[in-house]
């Protein structure tokens, strides 16, 4: 996967963000951060550099989307030192039939990526008001990259077992159309993690950068 430091000052806190398929750093690198911010995507291999988390205090693990069980692989595998811990829009069963996305949907979506399909995904992530704004900054990536990153993403994930991590809450998105809310909610009530639920679409600028800027993470 790719690391970038969206934010780099020598905070003793770290936000550590997994974000969803597709991404890059365009959409957020222009967020008000008030600590250091640490991002991952492109999950096309799942190598993660543990020294770049060599000295901070304090890590609060934010993941969106594909990025929550990317993330919880991670955290397991190295058991990495997470003091807090919230999924939005996501599970950790990514293709599932009733707790993720269901495969008869993941895998032709993957196997007929095109511009075109690429576009109307975005839309349906976004909702149609938020798409203008979200393309404004989109990542720069290829078609065939997202493809192989996709494709790289399903095939591990119905592999590889569900991670078990210590996740404090799961943010839930009414009128998501990616992960449906009815799977989110069963994934996080087989896990045991409560969940809040938010009147927002799969992709909520405003929920994002809440949760990387100023959530107020002492309270949980």
């Amino acid at each position: 996967m790719k690391q970038v430091f969206l934010k780099k000052e020598g905070t003793p806190v770290l936000t550590l963000f997994f974000a969803g398929w597709g991404m890059d750093e365009h959409p957020f690198m222009y967020l008000p951060f008030s600590t250091d911010v640490l991002m991952c995507y492109d999950y096309t291999t799942p190598d993660f550099d543990v020294q770049l988390l060599e000295g901070y205090q304090e890590i609060r693990l934010v993941a969106w989307s594909m990025g929550v069980w990317q993330a919880a692989c991670v955290w397991q595998d190295l058991n990495l030192p997470v003091t807090h811990a919230i999924a939005f829009n996501g599970t950790p069963t990514p293709v599932h039939a009733s707790m993720g996305i269901a495969p008869e949907i993941a895998l032709p979506t993957c196997e007929r990526l095109d511009q075109r399909n690429l576009d109307k995904f975005r839309r349906r992530m976004c909702g149609s008001v938020a798409y203008a704004a979200f393309m404004q900054n989109a990542p720069v990536r290829s078609v065939e990259d997202l493809k192989t990153e996709l494709g790289a993403i399903i095939t591990r994930s119905l592999q590889l077992p569900v991670p078990q991590c210590s996740w404090n809450m799961a943010w839930v998105g009414k009128g998501d159309l990616i992960f449906l809310p009815q799977a989110q909610q069963l994934a996080w009530q087989t896990e045991g993690v409560p969940c809040v639920d938010f009147e927002v679409a799969h992709y909520d600028a405003q929920l994002l950068q809440q949760l990387l800027t100023v959530f107020p993470w002492t309270n949980n």
